[in-house]
């Protein structure tokens, strides 16, 4: 049987109990007898003794150390660039709010070998409390794609469970370290797709993940007009520079533009509604 090497990719920030169970579901994974996983962890500044917990319960887990201020996809590039230094076979994508069933690994590396090595599987993930309920994975024209057991092609995704094989990585290289936090997963599906790689989501809910409420308070009336700027240009809310350099590297200056004077008019005018 042939064998894979598999680096796993994550950043986290002060989730402790989080980020072991994560790794817990991680380690626990059947039927890969055939797969070394090796994990590495960007710790972006955590205070609640997360990078302790990690050593102490997976000592065999890289770590490396941010001050706060990754976020997200910034810490996600600083574990990739340094796993990709030993030239894995296969990287994942494993966000610590993420809890992986026992069959998540074997059902990506399924659809991987099924479709091809020069493609990306996405991970359908599910609610915990509702194992019906679509969280995130990929996404179609009509939103999150529902698993029924066909494995379907999907262009946008989130980044939650995202595995790339190295010879995609040769092509795409690694996310783009502009972004802070958000876009980052959504910027690296249309490179693949603007490369001619296919992704692909997973025919069946492969772990849990509850929906994080995605209310913009930048866009919320209930807050004044000080607190939704400051949110619109954190990391966290819609920060106008990245979105725009978003919308410029894939749709163009007009739609770039666009977003970018909207964003703004949300923000001044929460009350009004606004078209996409």
């Amino acid at each position: 049987m042939e064998k894979y090497s598999l680096a796993v990719i994550m950043t986290v920030h002060n989730r402790r109990d989080n980020t072991i169970e994560c790794l817990h579901h991680l380690f626990a994974q059947e039927n890969i007898e055939n797969i070394s996983v090796n994990v590495f962890i960007t710790d972006d500044g955590s205070t609640d003794g997360t990078a302790e917990a990690i050593k102490d319960q997976f000592p065999s887990v890289y770590i490396l150390k941010g001050d706060g201020s990754l976020f997200w996809n910034r810490g996600m590039y600083v574990a990739w660039k340094e796993a990709a230094k030993i030239n894995f076979d296969f990287y994942l994508w494993l966000n610590d709010d993420t809890m992986l069933f026992p069959f998540a690994l074997s059902t990506l590396f399924f659809i991987e070998h099924k479709k091809g090595e020069n493609v990306i599987v996405v991970g359908s993930i599910c609610s915990p409390t509702d194992k019906n309920r679509v969280t995130y994975g990929g996404r179609n024209n009509n939103g999150l794609i529902h698993p029924n057991g066909e494995i379907k092609p999907t262009i946008a995704f989130n980044g939650n469970v995202v595995l790339i094989p190295r010879i995609v990585f040769q092509t795409i290289g690694l996310n783009d370290y502009y972004f802070r936090h958000a876009f980052g997963d959504s910027d690296y599906g249309l490179r693949a797709n603007e490369n001619g790689i296919e992704a692909f989501v997973t025919n069946v809910f492969i772990g849990t993940c509850e929906r994080h409420d995605n209310s913009r308070k930048c866009w919320n009336p209930d807050f004044d007009i000080i607190t939704r700027f400051k949110y619109l240009y954190s990391p966290l809310g819609f920060p106008p520079k990245e979105a725009f350099y978003y919308y410029r590297k894939h749709f163009g200056l007009l739609k770039a533009t666009l977003t970018y004077c909207h964003c703004h008019l949300k923000t001044l005018f929460p009350y009004i509604k606004h078209s996409n």
